[in-house]
C-alpha cells in the first residue's frame, strides 16, 4: 500500500537528524518532488554539499530504485539554492533510460 505524502512526512520529521522537522513543510516538499520528478538539497544536510536524484521506475510505474549525484554545492545549485537544470536533467535521462531498460526487460523485447 503506497504511503501518503503525510504518513511519510510524519515518519521523516521525527527521524533523528532529519534538517527538516516541520512536517506541514515536508509534506509539501514531498508533494513537489514527485510532481517534479526529481528531488533536490543544497546544503541542507552537510554544509557545502548537495544532492540531485530522479526515481528510477519498475513495471506499472513503482518506484524500485533512485539515480543520485552528489557533490559541492556550487557545482550542483545556483546560488539562489535551487538545482542546476543542466545536472537535474543529466541525473533525469540516467534514471529514465534505466526505467526503459527494466520496463523493456520485463516486456521481454
Amino acid at each position: 500500500v503506497p504511503w501518503s505524502a503525510a504518513r511519510v512526512a510524519t515518519k521523516l520529521a521525527t527521524a533523528p537528524g532529519m534538517p527538516c522537522t516541520d512536517r506541514t513543510r515536508l509534506a509539501n516538499e514531498l508533494a513537489q518532488t514527485r510532481e517534479s520528478g526529481y528531488a533536490v538539497e543544497c546544503g541542507e544536510y552537510a554544509p557545502n554539499q548537495a544532492s540531485i536524484a530522479a526515481p528510477v521506475r519498475g513495471h506499472g510505474g513503482l518506484v524500485v530504485a533512485a539515480v543520485a549525484i552528489h557533490g559541492q554545492v556550487d557545482r550542483l545549485c545556483k546560488t539562489s539554492g535551487s538545482a542546476r537544470p543542466g545536472m537535474v536533467s543529466k541525473v533525469r535521462e540516467c534514471a529514465d533510460a534505466i526505467t526503459r531498460e527494466l520496463q523493456t526487460a520485463r516486456s521481454g523485447t
